[in-house]
């Protein structure tokens, strides 16, 4: 490239080469004589050439073209390629400059703050590319960063400037972010920000926006545990801070801790098995339901799945008898769990056993009662009642007692809320509450000794809407989980209890079950009362006015199930019911003894029958046999046993002013039982004499009974082997009786006195094919006998049933 700075074309001069450039019509731009170099003058692009001249003005034709020459006459020019134009740094930055032009002999990179007239140099300047720099300002601020190139004529007039801003950036975000919760714990991870500097002092983690660190977790530490936390969804983010105190906040993420809850359930049953249903748990998470085994800690009993509300059901949970404590906890398909539910306690036990010989003894206007104490290794006493009304309680106020008892809350510590147990609302939750303090989820009251709690009264804050609460008693099996209710906006609830407990607490549900809250209603008092009854087997009920009474004797266990009532009725003063008189006894043969008496020749009331009592000693004690009527002055015991004396006394049931009264007993009479000719035991069940049957396997063992004379001794015979013996009634029954495969020969032999008997044998085959091809059965019925009503298939048993009396066979074909 050449550059002109100059002067005229000349014209063409004969004898003379000539440079000529541009597009036809050429012309000419400089000569040369006697040598071969000219300077091109203009500017701009074009071709070039040469031709030759004479003397006699003859020109040569064009020499070939020397191609496109471009004459520039400009500055060089350098542009900054990064940072772009107000790019934000801090520390330190590198600049990149480039520069098109080749003719450049310098190149400058400056800068100023944008309030500062003077450039100075980022670095000394360049003679060549490439064109770095890295610079460092001296303070933050605008800065300008100018590219100044020059060449051998001069800089250029018009340099590229972009302006930079130094400022003190805040940390870049941490990275993927994560939170797993284990129970009441979340644990965050994450990953460092990428190129944090030397100024990242460490990590906040914000919390619902709020700080929960006391001190910046470390620049190498990334994870954290945020533990014993409550119910809800918590949102959280990762805060990267530097020196500067300036912060680099992640994106939030979302932890929920959750507590499954159980719907309220009877705490006390008899039952085996139970449905349990709760909530709270994962929606369509995993719901492992626990039961405490003493000596071996949790058993699994199921696994389900909660439904999309976080609702789950557990049908047939079996029970053990006593106390049974279950727990769920749940899961979701990234593996966070729940907390450990409250434990629900569920007692399974039948109910106690009643008093036994009930008697009351009238001695002018006393009644003494006395009873039988049955076994119940958890019984709490008994419960008199006269004329439907108890007699033996004693209800008293159960104080709080500062020394011996506890109070506690689920915020851990009582002195928050002090909640006094003094009768007194004001030393209640009322004056304690204020809106910087959550309320606990549930208050207790625990004591040393269990009493048998008989009402608890909670005391609420009239300005409170309705809201349901649950009461938990402390039982020997842990906190039993009594009612839940609803606050009505009455001053007071009143909940029975008639349980044994040593600690009463109240617990705030989350939702219409059992759970927790920070809001619940204001509490303001707890008052409790205690029963006391009759724990012996007699009770003394004095002073009583004359007329008729009926007692009831019933027993309660620590768990508040009673027992039915033991009954009696006596009457009090001069009107007493008579006993019936000559009672007689006579033996009959082989029939047991016949009873005979004659009611009483008047009585104070309406005679409505007559109990007969038998003992096996002389005096008693005398166990009933019989209730009858009032037309009834006889009977035949049949169940005496032969040769046994026996002893008998009757008395006589009186309706005394809508009142049952039994009469003092009659004296007693005695018999012995006799059979001269005792008559051969029968056979009834399986089948009876001359009827043979055929069962299957599935039937094995079977079941002999039949009649017999009472007191003898029976011996049942297998193929003439005896295999069981016993004392007969008059009715006996052999079970667990074996069956071998084909033909089975059974005969019961009765012994009384000094005479045997043989019952008649009974035949009963066992094919192990037996039924095994059958595909129809078929009946053949004798024509003079009734046809049958039905025919059930049972396990291979052919039942044929008809009410015709004389329909005593049928003939049955197998086919």
């Amino acid at each position: 490239m050449h550059k002109q700075h100059g002067g005229t074309a000349p014209a063409i001069i004969e004898g003379q080469l000539h440079a000529v450039h541009g597009d036809p019509p050429l012309r000419c731009v400089g000569r040369r004589q006697g040598g071969h170099e000219e300077r091109l003058d203009g500017g701009g692009d074009g071709g070039c050439g040469v031709v030759a001249a004479d003397t006699a003005g003859n020109i040569s034709s064009l020499s070939n073209p020397a191609g496109p020459i471009t004459i520039d006459v400009r500055r060089p020019h350098a542009v900054i390629t990064d940072p772009s134009h107000l790019t934000q740094f801090e520390g330190a930055i590198e600049i990149t400059a480039e520069c098109e032009d080749d003719d450049v002999v310098s190149l400058d990179l400056a800068y100023r703050l944008a309030s500062q007239p003077d450039w100075l140099p980022v670095v000394p300047s360049f003679s060549g590319p490439p064109y770095v720099a890295l610079f460092s300002p001296p303070e933050n601020g605008n800065y300008q960063i100018r590219a100044l190139a020059a060449d051998a004529f001069g800089p250029d007039p018009a340099p590229h400037i972009i302006q930079l801003n130094a400022v003190d950036l805040p940390p870049a975000a941490p990275l993927q972010v994560t939170a797993g919760v284990a129970g009441s714990d979340v644990t965050l991870t994450w990953i460092a920000p990428p190129d944090p500097g030397d100024d990242l002092t460490g990590y906040d983690i914000e919390r619902d926006g709020q700080p929960i660190n006391a001190e910046l977790i470390p620049p190498d530490t990334l994870a954290y545990i945020d533990a014993g936390l409550a119910d809800r969804i918590y949102s959280y983010r990762v805060v990267a801070v530097d020196q500067t105190a300036q912060r680099g906040r992640s994106d939030p993420v979302s932890a929920a801790v959750l507590t499954p809850f159980w719907a309220w359930r009877e705490g006390v049953t008899r039952g085996e098995t139970i449905t349990i249903v709760g909530g709270g748990a994962h929606p369509h998470g995993s719901v492992e339901i626990q039961r405490f085994v003493e000596g071996e800690s949790l058993l699994t009993v199921a696994v389900v799945e909660a439904d999309g509300d976080g609702v789950f059901e557990h049908d047939d949970t079996a029970l053990n008898p006593g106390a049974n404590s279950f727990t769920a906890v749940s899961s979701d398909e990234h593996g966070n769990t729940s907390r450990i539910s409250l434990p629900l306690l569920v007692v399974s036990r039948p109910f106690p056993d009643s008093p036994e010989d009930l008697d009351a003894v009238v001695a002018g206007s006393d009644v003494t009662l006395s009873w039988t104490v049955p076994p119940e290794p958890e019984s709490a006493g008994f419960e008199v009642a006269r004329s439907g009304a108890v007699i033996n309680e004693t209800v008293s106020a159960w104080p709080y007692d500062a020394v011996m008892d506890s109070l506690n809350t689920s915020g851990g510590d009582p002195a928050t809320w002090p909640l006094v147990v003094d009768g007194d609302p004001s030393t209640g939750w009322t004056s304690t509450t204020s809106p910087s303090l959550g309320r606990p989820a549930w208050w207790s009251w625990i004591w040393p000794d269990p009493v048998e709690l008989r009402e608890i009264v909670v005391g609420w804050s009239q300005t409170d809407p309705p809201q349901l609460f649950d009461v938990d008693v402390l039982t020997s099996g842990g906190w039993l989980w009594l009612t839940s209710t609803s606050w009505n906006g009455q001053p007071t609830t009143i909940i029975p209890a008639g349980i044994t407990a040593a600690g009463v607490r109240i617990r705030i549900p989350m939702t219409g079950s059992c759970g927790s809250s920070a809001s619940p209603p204001v509490l303001t008092e707890i008052t409790l009362s205690r029963a006391e009854r009759t724990m012996g087997n007699s009770l003394v009920d004095p002073g009583l006015a004359d007329g008729p009474y009926t007692y009831g004797v019933r027993q309660r266990n620590v768990w508040g199930q009673w027992s039915s009532a033991a009954a009696t009725s006596v009457a009090v003063g001069p009107d007493q019911p008579m006993p019936p008189s000559d009672l007689s006894i006579t033996p009959v043969d082989c029939g047991g003894l016949a009873l005979q008496w004659q009611p009483a020749a008047a009585q104070p009331g309406t005679l409505t029958g007559f109990r007969l009592y038998q003992s096996e000693a002389q005096g008693g004690p005398f166990q009933l046999r019989y209730n009858l009527n009032a037309s009834q002055t006889s009977i035949t015991d049949g169940t005496a046993p032969v040769g046994i004396e026996r002893h008998y006394v009757v008395t006589s049931l009186v309706n005394l002013a809508g009142v049952i009264v039994e009469s003092d007993p009659s004296p007693s009479s005695s018999g012995i039982a006799i059979c001269v000719n005792p008559p051969a035991p029968v056979i009834t069940q399986p089948t009876t004499a001359g009827h043979p049957i055929q069962i299957t396997p599935a039937q094995v063992p079977i079941e002999v009974r039949g009649n017999a004379i009472s007191g003898s001794t029976i011996t049942l015979l297998h193929d003439g082997v005896p295999v069981q013996s016993k004392t007969s009634y008059s009715t006996f029954w052999f079970a667990g009786v074996d069956v071998r495969p084909g033909t089975n020969t059974y005969v019961v032999r009765q012994e009384l006195l000094s005479t045997t008997t043989d019952s008649a044998p009974i035949i009963v085959g066992l094919d192990p094919s037996f039924f095994s091809d059958l595909e129809a059965v078929s009946l053949t019925v004798n024509p003079e006998a009734a046809a049958p009503d039905e025919l059930v298939m049972v396990e291979g048993i052919v039942d044929l049933h008809s009410t015709a009396g004389d329909a005593t066979a049928f003939d049955v074909v197998f086919e």
